[in-house]
């Protein structure tokens, strides 16, 4: 099991274990016995928020990093790509060796201008290039390198 999903259980019980205590805590006649569990219920739901919170702005600040960090281009003769900053990827694909380009966006990529290209060669190997701005004027560019 990955590491998230080892956190989101744990934090999935340590939110979810205070409020079966609310259950217990109507059963109490002791009001301050209630006001204490809702108490823990409040820092729980806080706690777990504020871990999700952070780690959706882990999750931004590494795709900003992968964006400033990427370079495409286009010859007459090869597809470019170079990602990564520390660790990095570089994909070289010869366009007489393209078969067929594909563009995937999802709604928030088609409102942002952003997708992953996906070139297939030939043997049907598919060399994705994720996070591409311009998507589709970049496979224009592409598809008018390519001499059929």
């Amino acid at each position: 099991m990955p590491v998230l999903g080892i956190v989101f259980w744990i934090l999935l019980w340590f939110t979810v274990a205070p409020l079966l205590l609310v259950f217990v805590a109507n059963n109490m006649s002791n009001n301050r016995d209630a006001i204490a569990t809702l108490t823990l219920i409040n820092a729980s739901i806080t706690i777990f928020f504020s871990v999700v919170i952070f780690g959706l702005a882990i999750r931004v600040l590494l795709n900003l990093i992968a964006f400033f960090f990427t370079e495409f281009a286009v010859t007459d003769k090869r597809v470019l790509a170079k990602m990564g900053s520390l660790r990095q990827k570089s994909v070289e694909l010869f366009l007489a060796k393209v078969e067929g380009i594909m563009v995937d966006q999802s709604a928030l990529g088609r409102l942002l201008g952003y997708g992953t290209l996906i070139v297939t060669g030939t043997g049907g190997m598919k060399t994705p290039f994720p996070t591409i701005a311009h998507a589709n004027e970049f496979r224009q560019q592409v598809r008018g390198h390519i001499v059929t």
